[in-house]
């Protein structure tokens, strides 16, 4: 199975993070991508086979990787541990949109956010005329999300990370 990577066919739209890199899968989900994310401690063979397994990328900053046999199709290497730098080493090569889908996902544990219920938006603290809308929920972990003005410093930053 060969992945869509720089240089072997259509951008990739589905990746798996290393620890090292979680500031990036939340900004990349916040963007709309799939991201999956390493637990802490995972053995580097198990990553490569969960990222071959699931069709995704993996991203990562360990060079070890890239001397696996095969390694190349399956694993992008990340060489700052500054986000803004990494966002420029992976916005042009994997083609990344920031503004595929803002807010589509769940920053936390990457489903697919769902418009939230009147009964749950009326569960919320803020009033739900003081709220921005539409009002999304996570149907796993139950996060809600709505625009406010963190939302939007956001939607400001990944404007400006865009190619």
């Amino acid at each position: 199975m060969t992945l869509n990577v720089p240089g072997h066919g259509p951008k990739p739209e589905r990746f798996l993070c290393d620890e090292m890199l979680a500031k990036l899968a939340h900004w990349l989900r916040a963007a709309g991508y799939d991201v999956a994310m390493a637990e802490p401690g995972t053995r580097d063979d198990s990553l490569m086979v969960k990222a071959v397994a699931t069709g995704r990328l993996l991203l990562t900053r360990d060079r070890e990787f890239i001397e696996r046999r095969g390694a190349a199709d399956h694993v992008f290497l990340i060489q700052s541990d500054d986000l803004d730098e990494q966002v420029a080493e992976i916005t042009e090569p994997l083609q990344i949109d920031w503004m595929k889908a803002p807010f589509t996902r769940c920053l936390m544990d990457n489903a697919d956010l769902r418009p939230a219920t009147g009964e749950e938006i009326r569960t919320l603290p803020q009033k739900p005329e003081d709220l921005g809308q539409p009002v999304m929920t996570c149907p796993v972990c139950g996060r809600h999300y709505w625009r406010g003005s963190h939302t939007e410093r956001m939607i400001e930053r990944m404007k400006k990370w865009r190619c």
